[in-house]
């Protein structure tokens, strides 16, 4: 069964997912892997290109702060962007469900097989699971919630700390 962790920035996705890792359960942390995907998946890397041009990947080092900048100034331009990131992610999930993972054979808390053998439960954590189309990927959706002040104040300690 795979299960869905969503809900807004500071909601405590993060925090749960760091839970259920503890546990010994597998979480695919979206944002971590589209940034993964980014750098590392040649497809990615040549439409990212082809749409921001070759100074996106100065370096071989990927620009977030112009990407960030040319998005947020042309939405039509973030729309495209999670039209080729979201695509990769859906698929590397599509790959992390289907296969073992690459965690240390022989620990039985981070050991896929294991994991699946005695519970058949993998997590999916996305601030955006719905508006990725991720949902789909889902047998069960968790939404995690919290006041927007805690939220807030969630962020700023994290974002300063």
């Amino acid at each position: 069964m795979i299960i869905g962790i969503t809900g807004g920035i500071g909601s405590g996705k993060s925090v749960i997912a760091q839970q259920l890792r503890k546990m010994g359960y597998e979480v695919y942390d979206t944002d971590s892997q589209a940034k993964r995907l980014v750098v590392e998946d040649a497809h990615v890397r040549e439409q990212i290109t082809a749409l921001f041009g070759e100074e996106v990947y100065k370096d071989g080092v990927y620009q977030t702060a112009l990407v960030a900048q040319k998005v947020f100034a042309d939405k039509s331009l973030l729309a495209q962007l999670n039209a080729i990131v979201h695509p990769a992610v859906k698929a590397d999930i599509g790959n992390w469900v289907s296969e073992p993972s690459d965690s240390p054979k022989g620990d039985p808390t981070s050991d896929s097989e294991a994991i699946r053998q005695h519970s058949d439960l993998l997590f999916i954590e996305c601030a955006i699971l719905f508006q990725a189309g991720f949902d789909v990927l889902c047998d069960k959706v968790v939404a995690v919630t919290a006041p927007e002040d805690i939220r807030l104040e969630r962020v700023i300690a994290r974002d300063h700390s």
